[in-house]
């Protein structure tokens, strides 16, 4: 059985009228690499498996140790209840403790532990290792970096402000 091929885009068509088409692409092969990534993680017995929340929230704490959980419930993009659940399991186990403001007792600031830093460090080792593929020298790594960083921190603002 033969596969038809889309044919390519004729070369006189407009580059711009093609980008929706190439940012979904992009958008594909994004969430393809990422399945990736987490299939070769999830063999590793070493590591604290986290549900895709509680990476989101991780992530987001670890990058801003001291927190309030209100501003990390919104920067992570969360409901405060199901910010609070992710929080209960990354506090069973070992992940992040809750410390007294030390300006206002009745609230909390969030700060990862060890345990995380060490399960995150382990993390970024594996992924690293897992793409070392990628180390071709026609890749720019740091342009890809940077392109990727524009990406997520331009999606994260456009959620923040709907």
């Amino acid at each position: 059985m033969s596969v038809k091929r889309r044919a390519p885009a004729p070369a006189t068509r407009a580059a711009g009228s093609r980008q929706p088409q190439l940012l979904a692409d992009l958008a594909e092969r994004i969430l393809s690499i990422a399945r990736e990534v987490n299939l070769q993680t999830e063999a590793d017995n070493k590591l604290i498996h986290l549900t895709p929340t509680e990476i989101n929230v991780m992530r987001y704490i670890g990058r801003r140790p001291g927190i309030m959980p209100k501003e990390a419930a919104r920067g992570v993009g969360l409901q405060r209840s199901n910010f609070s659940i992710a929080l209960r399991g990354l506090k069973d186990r070992g992940m992040v403790t809750v410390v007294p403001d030390e300006a206002d007792g009745r609230s909390m600031r969030l700060f990862p532990t060890g345990v995380a830093t060490r399960n995150l460090a382990h993390h970024r080792l594996r992924w690293a290792n897992f793409l070392r593929c990628a180390r071709s020298g026609r890749l720019d790594l740091p342009g890809c970096l940077k392109v990727l960083a524009r990406i997520d921190d331009a999606l994260a603002q456009m959620r923040r402000e709907s």
